[in-house]
C-alpha cells in the first residue's frame, strides 16, 4: 500500500483522472502545433523551390528530389493531424458524449447514473446518485407517512381505499369493530384504550398472511383485505380469525380481554352490493347479535 501511494505521489498524472485527462489535451495541442509547423516549414520550402524553378522548367536532380521529399512529408503530417484528430473526437465521444446520452436517458427514466465518463462527468454522476437516493429515501419516508396509521402503524383510511381500487378479484373483505372500545376509555383511561388499538393491530398483522393488508380506517374500526382469496377458502379466513380472537383473550400483558365483531364479504360474492358494504351488513348482522363474533355475507345471505 505503500509503495503504490508512493507511485501515486510520484505519478499523479497516471492515477488522477482530471489530471490525465488535462495530460492527454495537452499532449495532442502540442503534436498538432508541432505538426503545423512542420507543415508552415515545407510549404515555405517548397515556395522557395518553386520560385528559384519558375513554370516550364526542369528543375535539377537534386532539387526534384528535395521537393518530392517536402511534399511526402507534407502528405505525412497532413495523414498524421487527420489521425489525431479523429482519435480524439474518439476520445471525447468516449468520455464526453457518450455518458451525457446515457445520462439523459436515465434521468428520463428516473434511475441513478451510471459512473462512467471524464472525471468531471464521474463527479457529477456520484453527486446526482446522492441527491437520487436522498431523494428516494425521503419519498419513501413522505409515502410511509402518508399511508400508515401513526398510533398503530397500520394502513390507514387513505391506503385502504387505494388498495380497494387496486385490488378487485379473488378479494376477501373483513371489518372488524372493537366491542365496547369505548368503555375501555371510560373505565381504564386513554392510555389503556391505545395499547387496546396497537394489541389488535400488532396481532392483525401476526395472524394473518404476509399477503395481506390490515388497516385502520377509523377510531377502533379495522379492515383486512385478503388478496387471493374465494368463497371456497371461506375456513382459511374462519382459521385466522380463530387466531386471532384467541389472541386477544390473552391478560398477560396486563389488558383486559378484547373481543371482535367481524363481518366478511367476498368480491366474487357480493350479490347486488359492492364489496364494502357487503361486508358491512355481515358486520352490522353481528352486532345485532350480540358482537363478540364474525358473519359471512354470500351474494346477500348473511351466515
Amino acid at each position: 500500500m505503500r509503495a503504490l501511494e508512493s507511485k501515486k505521489r510520484g505519478f499523479g498524472f497516471l492515477f488522477d483522472g482530471k489530471l490525465r485527462m488535462q495530460a492527454v489535451n495537452i499532449v495532442v495541442l502540442l503534436l498538432v502545433v508541432a505538426l503545423s509547423i512542420v507543415m508552415l516549414f515545407c510549404s515555405m520550402k517548397t515556395a522557395e523551390i518553386y520560385a528559384a524553378n519558375p513554370m516550364g522548367t526542369v528543375p535539377p536532380p537534386q532539387v526534384q528530389r528535395d521537393l518530392d521529399a517536402l511534399l511526402n512529408t507534407q502528405r505525412i503530417v497532413s495523414v498524421a493531424i487527420l489521425v489525431i484528430s479523429l482519435g480524439y473526437g474518439c476520445l471525447v465521444a468516449f468520455m464526453m458524449i457518450l455518458p451525457l446520452n446515457a445520462f439523459r436517458d436515465k434521468i428520463a427514466k428516473s434511475e441513478p447514473l451510471p459512473v462512467k465518463g471524464s472525471e468531471e462527468l464521474q463527479d457529477l454522476a456520484e453527486s446526482y446518485n446522492e441527491m437520487y437516493e436522498e431523494n428516494r429515501r425521503t419519498s419513501e419516508h413522505l409515502k410511509h407517512v402518508a399511508e400508515h396509521d401513526s398510533l398503530t402503524r397500520l394502513y390507514n383510511r387513505w391506503a385502504f381505499e387505494s388498495f380497494r381500487e387496486q385490488f378487485t378479484e379473488d378479494v376477501a373483505l373483513l371489518l372488524l369493530d372493537v366491542d365496547g372500545f369505548k368503555g375501555f376509555n371510560d373505565v381504564y383511561g386513554h392510555d389503556v384504550g391505545d395499547r387496546v388499538l396497537q394489541k389488535v393491530a400488532k396481532l392483525m398483522k401476526h395472524c394473518f398472511r404476509f399477503s395481506d393488508y390490515p388497516c385502520r380506517i377509523g377510531g377502533d374500526e379495522f379492515a383486512i383485505i385478503m388478496t387471493g382469496m374465494t368463497p371456497q377458502l371461506k375456513a382459511v379466513v374462519v382459521n385466522k380469525i380463530a387466531m386471532l380472537r384467541r389472541e386477544l383473550m390473552d391478560t398477560s400483558d396486563g389488558l383486559p380481554p378484547i373481543t371482535l365483531s367481524v363481518g366478511i364479504a367476498f368480491s366474487s360474492a357480493t350479490g347486488e352490493d359492492d364489496l364494502f358494504k357487503a361486508a358491512d351488513r355481515a358486520l352490522y348482522f353481528v352486532k345485532e347479535k350480540g358482537k363478540n363474533g364474525y358473519a359471512f355475507n354470500l351474494n346477500g345471505v348473511i351466515e
